[in-house]
């Protein structure tokens, strides 16, 4: 049986650079290696449950950065109030969801939609503000441990984390009394 192998790759073994007038085989296709991150954005794009969770955290986040859009379209402010008979009933209940009020009024007569949406954007607010507290947070404190890890380490035996953070023998446990 006899192997295939181009001219090019006989030249090689046979260890002679090839002629001017020789025909060099075409570059082989070139392997490509994909991150972790890459793997992981392939993987999620191809599951449906993550895009339509991806889909629904959209929303709600379109919906709480254009709340007074929203509010806008169905004409009721933010904290505007309806007294029966448009946003409560008679005897003072608030009304279901109907072409006026697409979620409904609370007992106030306020339509919910409207104050889904500002609750939403203040939520989203809270929510990008502990972030990134935390995270400034977390950078400063890993800063500084980074720097103080030669202290440690340099310090001798004994000196180290166990020196700083001694545990107790079983005895003197509070709760092994």
């Amino acid at each position: 049986m006899a192997l295939n192998i181009p001219q090019a790759s006989e030249q090689a073994l046979a260890g002679s650079a090839p002629g001017p007038d020789a025909e060099v085989a075409p570059a082989a296709k070139k392997i490509e290696g994909r991150s972790p991150w890459r793997l992981a954005t392939q993987r999620l794009l191809h599951d449906k449950a993550s895009m339509i969770s991806l889909s629904v955290i959209v929303l709600i986040v379109l919906v709480a950065i254009f709340a007074p859009v929203v509010a806008a379209i169905v004409g009721h402010g933010a904290n505007q109030q309806f007294p029966a008979p448009i946003g409560v009933d008679a005897s003072g209940q608030p009304l279901g969801p109907s072409s006026r009020f697409l979620l409904g009024t609370d007992p106030l007569g306020r339509d919910i939609l409207v104050r889904i949406a500002y609750g939403a954007r203040i939520s989203l607010i809270v929510g990008v503000l502990a972030a990134v507290i935390s995270v400034a947070i977390g950078a400063v404190a890993a800063g500084r441990r980074v720097l103080r890890r030669p202290d440690r380490l340099g310090a001798g035996p004994g000196h180290g984390l166990a020196a700083r953070h001694p545990v107790p023998a079983a005895g003197h446990l509070p709760w092994s009394r």
